[in-house]
């Protein structure tokens, strides 16, 4: 008696995957990570820089000259006078010093951001890819279970299996369709993951990945991995960044005690 309820199941999950698959698009890791660097994420990383390159400009412009007239008696005297700040006492030099590595810092730190995203991103593709294995182990050991239930109903009809092992069998397979939709929904969450790093580039129901988990590279030792993570990690970078940001800082603080000359000159 369900064995038709199941057969019409059946036939509409074949359309929705049948539908889902003209519109799938396949995507190794590779392709995702470099679509992340055309995401809003990564503009916005970079636009990080260019914010603090620009803040960095104000204090190293120099200074403009300045004009002054005045207008005295009744046989109209008149005065003009110019002068130009001169600044040679080195503090705009240590200025400009400062803001590259302050952009440096910044620059790090979204390199390190970056890394992170790609991390996060690769293992939700990697979650992606055990998922879909997961739900093709399911499909397989359905049609199975399917082709024992059918073996088993022509040997009851034979009179030469029980009714109860049937039924059974057929039970195995209502359990594993509801593990299968199961699997679906995490499915429906990886790929949701996926499509909020990569924006409007790709719909989320057609992220379908390619690829298959077994790692293709060897890990490093610890001890190289360690020392490669202080060379290469931005946020250590960004740290001895800023750590010298702050020094050179200081020192064009303490020019301030130097007073520039200021050129002058008038009639």
């Amino acid at each position: 008696m369900i064995a038709r309820p199941r057969v019409c199941v059946r036939l509409s999950f074949l359309v929705g995957c049948l539908a889902a698959s003209a519109a799938a698009q396949t995507l190794t890791e590779r392709q995702v990570l470099h679509l992340l660097r055309e995401s809003p994420y990564y503009r916005e990383l970079q636009a990080r820089v260019e914010v603090t390159r620009a803040e960095r400009r104000r204090g190293t412009l120099y200074p403009n000259p300045s004009a002054t007239a005045a207008f005295e008696g009744a046989g109209r005297t008149d005065f003009y006078l110019f002068e130009q700040p001169l600044p040679v006492n080195g503090r705009r030099r240590l200025l400009v010093q400062a803001g590259e590595s302050a952009v440096a810092a910044t620059r790090a730190e979204a390199d390190y951001e970056l890394r992170r995203l790609e991390a996060e991103l690769r293992a939700a593709f990697q979650q992606l890819i055990y998922v879909q294995e997961r739900r093709d182990t399911i499909d397989r050991n359905i049609g199975e279970i399917d082709e024992l239930v059918r073996i088993l109903r022509e040997r009851e009809q034979a009179g030469e299996g029980s009714k109860f092992d049937r039924l059974r069998a057929e039970h195995e397979i209502v359990e594993r369709e509801s593990e299968r939709a199961g699997v679906e929904g995490r499915i429906a969450e990886t790929r949701a993951r996926l499509a909020g790093f990569l924006g409007e580039l790709i719909s989320q129901d057609a992220i379908v990945a390619e690829e298959i988990l077994t790692p293709d590279e060897t890990p490093p030792e610890l001890r190289e991995a360690m020392q490669s993570a202080l060379v290469a990690r931005g946020d250590y970078r960004s740290q001895e960044a800023r750590l010298e940001t702050l020094r050179i800082e200081e020192e064009a603080a303490d020019r301030r005690r130097i007073p520039n000359p200021v050129l002058s000159g008038g009639g």
